[in-house]
């Protein structure tokens, strides 16, 4: 009888979880999708001088 609850247990905390990470995922998928656009925005050599790669 011990093992359903404990289980029941663990589901809710996952369920916890769950929002915090589709937020952080959301988050990273927004910044990434900032980034392209700012690497496809920006002219070569600004992106390469900022990184001293030039």
């Amino acid at each position: 009888a011990r093992a359903p609850r404990r289980r029941a247990a663990a589901h809710i905390a996952r369920g916890a979880w769950a929002p915090w990470l589709s937020l952080a995922s959301l988050s990273a998928a927004r910044q990434a999708d900032a980034m392209a656009y700012f690497f496809k925005s920006a002219p070569a050599a600004a992106v390469l001088a900022s990184h001293r790669l030039s």
